[in-house]
């Protein structure tokens, strides 16, 4: 058997689950063991002639100029703020930090 008891308890122990009860217990040794054996069967499987793939997809995506779309609006959106709110552009906030 690939799971025993020993590995379930210790698996159970860091993912801080509780296996006290049997068929709680039994049950995901089950589900373990099988996950376990699929990954055996995947791992059988001859891939020495399939290439390598790094994505699914092999378009490639469109670009565009990193350029400046908007102009500096941070005056106009400032003007409605109270002067003590801000100062040589800046938003000023109360000290939450000691």
């Amino acid at each position: 058997m690939l799971v025993d008891k020993k590995k379930l308890e210790k698996l159970a122990h860091t993912a801080k689950i509780s296996l006290e009860e049997k068929a709680f217990a039994d049950r995901i040794e089950a589900d373990l063991h099988n996950i376990l054996e699929f990954v055996a069967e995947i791992n059988e499987v001859d891939t020495s002639e399939v290439d390598v793939m790094e994505h699914s997809q092999s378009e490639t995506l469109r670009t565009r100029d990193d350029a400046v779309t908007e102009s500096n609006l941070r005056e106009e959106m400032q003007k409605d703020i109270p002067d003590s709110y801000h100062a040589d552009g800046l938003y000023l906030v109360p000290k939450v930090v000691e």
